[in-house]
Order: C-alpha cells, then sequence, then structure tokens
C-alpha cells in the first residue's frame, strides 16, 4: 500500500501543483524541508539522521498518534462511526502538515493520510499503517533526493 500511495499521491499532488500554477501560484522546490537539506548535505551524518527520522521515527510516531490515539479516540467518542473518524484523523493530519508541506501537495497528505487510516481500520492494528507510511516516505525520499 505504500507503494501504491506513493504513486498515487505523486499524481494527485502533481495534478494539484498544476492546478495552482493556473491561479499563479508557484511551482514547489521539494515537498518537504528535510528534501532541501537532504539535497544539500555533504555530511553523512545529516543524511542518515534524516533517513532514519524519516523511514523510521516519524511512521512510528504519527502513526501511533494520529492512528493509535486519535482515531481510536474518534471511533470510541463517535460510538463506532470509523469513516468519519478516519476522515476527521486525516484532517488533522494533513493540518500538522501544512507548516512543511507545500498547499498544492495538502490533498496528497490528506489523500495518503485516509489510506492509513483504512489501512489501521481494517488490520486492528498499527503496524500496516507503520510499513506503508515508512515506505511512502523511503520511496518519497528515494525519488526526490537524488539517492540512488
Amino acid at each position: 500500500w505504500g507503494a501504491a500511495m506513493f504513486f498515487v499521491v505523486l499524481i494527485v499532488s502533481g495534478f494539484c501543483v498544476e492546478l495552482a500554477a493556473c491561479f499563479g501560484m508557484p511551482h514547489p522546490e521539494t515537498g518537504h524541508p528535510m528534501l532541501d537539506v537532504l539535497a544539500r548535505t555533504k555530511c553523512q551524518l545529516v543524511t542518515v539522521s534524516i533517513l532514519i527520522s524519516a523511514i523510521l521515527i516519524a511512521p512510528v510516531l504519527e502513526e501511533t498518534i494520529y492512528r493509535g490515539v486519535m482515531q481510536s479516540s474518534f471511533v470510541a467518542i463517535m460510538g463506532g462511526q470509523r469513516s468519519v473518524a478516519v476522515v476527521m484523523t486525516s484532517l488533522l493530519f494533513t493540518g500538522i502538515h501544512i507548516t512543511v508541506v507545500p498547499p498544492p501537495l495538502l490533498p496528497g497528505i490528506f489523500l495518503l493520510s485516509v489510506v492509513l487510516g483504512w489501512l489501521y481500520e481494517r488490520n486492528g492494528h498499527l503496524l500496516a499503517p507503520i510499513l506503508a507510511h515508512a515506505l511512502f516516505n523511503g520511496l518519497n525520499l528515494l525519488a526526490s533526493s537524488g539517492l540512488r
């Protein structure tokens, strides 16, 4: 799912970037400030730190907070309305990324979050969304940074 979502989010984000450009918004150089640092750094320690943060730490922390705590709480509060809980959690997840992701890319982040929420609901544990999130971030780093 992480690999599939990478391509779906890439397509959705590309469409949103081009749509925003039609209204005069500039094309974003990268999708995240960490990608800028990764592209410019010559320090291997910085590169390894960013990779560990994006591929291991962020997926575990974000999925634990957003799916494990928030989404589960929304489901309990709303009497089991899982789809509403997924959407509400995805709005919060997207909102937290507003400060680091260019606005035209936010619909793709929302879509990714919906799929991660669906994976959590479908499987009943955090392993699936953590792995999908880690794979998505890893592919995004690979594609965006030129690491090959």
